[in-house]
């Protein structure tokens, strides 16, 4: 293989920083595709035939995040050999590998390999802080070196290969609604905000008014983008669901301490 097609989806960069350490692992040339971004996205892509693919994005609510998902429909490959990895937060990863195993093959991929590595909570700072951490990214680039260098001859994976659980809407449900409901439907600038625009620049949706952060549109996906990478803290959540919903994922969760976990078929 004479280079890695990098294909990833990070609001908040824990999916970049995993991806970008797996492919300075791999030790070849690397093409970005990065579709965090509304002008990343909506491009019809045909993968180099030389390259192998990975493929990274973030769990929300047990799943792979829909935009990716939807967005993958535009990505095409002819039998690259390809690694899936899903970086999670919270709780679990539940059918998250499973998404992307699936969306690999439906893009004419052959998957060999998955990954399952660690980020910091979109919500808060307080679960899986500073994840990925050094030895977090030491575990990335060992994973793309040994990739690299099974790309060309490893089986492809098969569905019982994928680790996965389903579901469990009854711990994650009310959260769901809590989230739906928020009034209004967005983050809110608080008195901080100096009108840089980088909240509007970071939005992956791009529903945020570059001239005036007050102008939100409805339809936030909750990433945490604006909130993580505003220099001023100036970008908040202050409803009481989603502080309701904050602080029960802390105190759930906030104690769970989760390692990445590599497979590359034999």
């Amino acid at each position: 293989m004479n280079h890695l097609a990098a294909v990833y989806f990070s609001p908040t960069h824990t999916c970049r920083k995993t991806v970008r350490e797996f492919a300075r692992g791999t030790g070849i040339n690397v093409y970005e595709y990065d579709l965090t971004l509304p002008a990343g996205r909506g491009k019809t892509v045909e993968l180099p035939d030389d390259a192998f693919v990975v493929l990274c994005a973030p769990v929300y609510g047990g799943h792979t995040v829909r935009l990716f998902m939807e967005e993958l429909k535009n990505i095409h490959g002819s039998g690259q050999p390809a690694v899936i990895i899903s970086v999670y937060g919270n709780r679990h990863y539940d059918l998250a590998l499973l998404d992307l195993y699936q969306a690999a093959i439906e893009c004419g991929l052959r998957p060999f390999a998955w990954g399952l590595f660690i980020g910091e909570h979109s919500f808060t700072a307080k679960i899986q802080p500073g994840r990925p951490d050094e030895d977090d990214l030491k575990k990335a680039f060992e994973f793309g070196r040994l990739a690299a260098e099974k790309a060309g001859t490893a089986p492809m994976l098969e569905e019982a290969d994928i680790p996965q659980r389903e579901v469990d809407y009854d711990m994650i449900g009310m959260h769901g609604v809590r989230l739906r409901r928020l009034t209004p439907n967005r983050p809110i600038p608080t008195d901080a905000c100096t009108g840089c625009g980088i909240c509007a620049a970071v939005c992956p949706l791009g529903l945020i008014d570059p001239a005036d952060s007050n102008n939100i549109k409805e339809e936030c996906m909750k990433c945490g983008a604006c909130v993580k990478l505003c220099p001023y803290g100036a970008m908040q959540f202050p409803q009481e669901d989603h502080i309701v919903v904050e602080e029960d994922c802390i105190k759930e969760f906030g104690n769970d301490v989760h390692v990445p976990e590599v497979f590359i078929k034999a």
